[in-house]
């Protein structure tokens, strides 16, 4: 699509995604024109509300081909939304034309980083405006954002109410008491300041934003795509008798679900979502995945949320090895590029006791060596990040999420546009390791957990946001 095209959708998004537009419909049309392929149209009934929704087919929309605007002009006059078409239309934003018209030719004149760095300000700057505006009219009181970043906790925080994603009874604590804190932990605020769907700039006009470190393809993935990558979420709540977890709802599990979609969609993936899943529908999606091209994309992330034993993860009526998973994806596909796993569950059935701290720092050794190979390992550019280690429970508050993830989200909202994943994800221990549960029961109270990292990746990793820092979530 045309930059001037995009410019008219983006200055018309308020109105476009408060409109009476049928996403299913549009997208079924725009699927018949070989426009939209069926994994967008996924993606956009992905989302429960209808703002959403069109804001989620708007943001792939852009990314199409140069007669995609002109499709969808004639998608929505043939589905009678002639008032929309009328919106969007070149004469009535003939101002809007001739304004990126002329700054195309001042960016074709002076093709410089100041000008590209300036201009991916503006588009910033005003794209944030028309979302606290849309805010506003949507009735939602959003909290100015604190410039001056606080400290992640180093002290010890406590949760209310703690399950394991693990087969245990749950312990018998008062209602009224789920999900609250007390006064000196640390809760975040997630909903009111994430951001929409992300708005993809254009790859020439990114800042790399990691400063005075040149990116370069012997020392780091590229990370240039628009949108990054793909990434594929599976969060399994309820359970079916067969799994043997029927009795075990995974409550807080949603809280970690919306905030990794914000996060990934923030960070320019397209999203793939999926709950309560069986195994043989696990197998289906990642196989599915497997086999696509990745020509387009950088990445591929994949987030499982679920009960767990070691190796393995649940489905809704049993468990899948956690190795026939990640098989899937050793294929040519993804060849060189990174393959990032995250996953929430349990590994075994043991309680983690907490131990007094030396005055010694644990430190990992740098990256391993590697040469000019014309071929790779098959097991090469994965990296896997479990919420706990081998043999033990992974802790999930019922109404917050679970520990693992919302650190995780914490961490690389305020980092990923100048750290790499691997020490994102240390900096992601280091949170978990301060907290204690929080049951009731002597056998299970003040049980501790830590996440484990397992890297197989051959360069650094930066995420690369594609509108430069995200927004952190705040504490309260």
């Amino acid at each position: 699509m045309e930059a001037i095209h995009r410019e008219i959708l983006r200055k018309n998004r308020m109105s476009l995604s408060h409109s009476n537009m049928n996403t299913e419909e549009v997208c079924t049309c725009l699927i018949r024109d070989n426009v939209f392929t069926i994994n967008d149209k996924y993606s956009v009934e992905s989302y429960s509300s209808p703002v959403k929704k069109i804001e989620k087919l708007l943001d792939i929309l852009s990314h199409k081909g140069a007669n995609a605007f002109s499709t969808f002009t004639k998608v929505l006059n043939e589905l009678k939304l002639f008032h929309l078409s009328k919106l969007i239309s070149t004469d009535k934003n003939a101002n809007i034309t001739n304004q990126s018209r002329q700054s195309e030719e001042i960016n074709v004149s002076n093709d410089d980083l100041e000008y590209s760095s300036c201009k991916h300000a503006r588009l910033q700057e005003e794209s944030l405006k028309e979302e606290k505006e849309s805010d506003v009219s949507n009735g939602v009181q959003t909290k100015p954002q604190d410039k001056s970043l606080k400290q992640e906790k180093e002290s010890e925080v406590s949760d209310s109410y703690d399950a394991l994603d693990g087969p245990i009874n749950k312990p018998d604590v008062k209602e009224d008491n789920h999900g609250i804190d007390n006064e000196e932990d640390g809760r975040m605020a997630f909903l009111s300041n994430i951001r929409s769907a992300p708005k993809f700039s254009n790859p020439n006009d990114f800042v790399a934003p990691v400063e005075n470190i040149q990116h370069n393809l012997e020392e780091c993935y590229a990370m240039n795509t628009n949108p990054r990558g793909l990434f594929i979420l599976v969060n399994n709540k309820k359970f079916l008798p067969s799994s043997g977890m029927h009795e075990y709802t995974r409550n807080g599990t949603d809280e970690d679900a919306k905030c990794m979609k914000e996060l990934f969609e923030e960070l320019g993936y397209v999203i793939e979502s999926y709950q309560n899943i069986s195994v043989y529908e696990m197998r289906k999606i990642f196989k599915k995945a497997s086999l696509i091209s990745y020509s387009g994309y950088s990445a591929l992330a994949v987030c499982i949320l679920s009960h767990g034993q070691e190796g393995v993860v649940y489905g809704i009526d049993g468990t899948i090895d956690i190795k026939e998973i990640t098989g899937f994806f050793r294929g040519s596909n993804l060849m060189g590029k990174p393959k990032m796993f995250f996953f929430q569950a349990c590994q075994g059935s043991d309680y983690m006791d907490g131990v007094e701290p030396d005055t010694g720092r644990m430190e990992t050794d740098g990256p391993p060596e590697y040469g000019n190979e014309i071929s790779l390992p098959t097991e090469a550019d994965f990296i896997y990040a479990y919420s706990t280690v081998p043999g033990f429970y992974s802790w999930r508050n019922s109404a917050k999420g679970s520990w693992f993830i919302q650190a995780l989200v914490e961490v690389f909202r305020k980092h990923a546009h100048k750290m790499d994943v691997v020490r994102m994800l240390t900096r992601v221990n280091r949170i978990v390791a301060t907290k204690k549960s929080q049951t009731g029961q002597l056998s299970s109270h003040n049980k501790r957990q830590i996440s484990s990292i397992v890297s197989q990746l051959r360069k650094d990793l930066f995420l690369c946001p594609p509108n430069g820092p995200l927004r952190s979530l705040d504490f309260v």
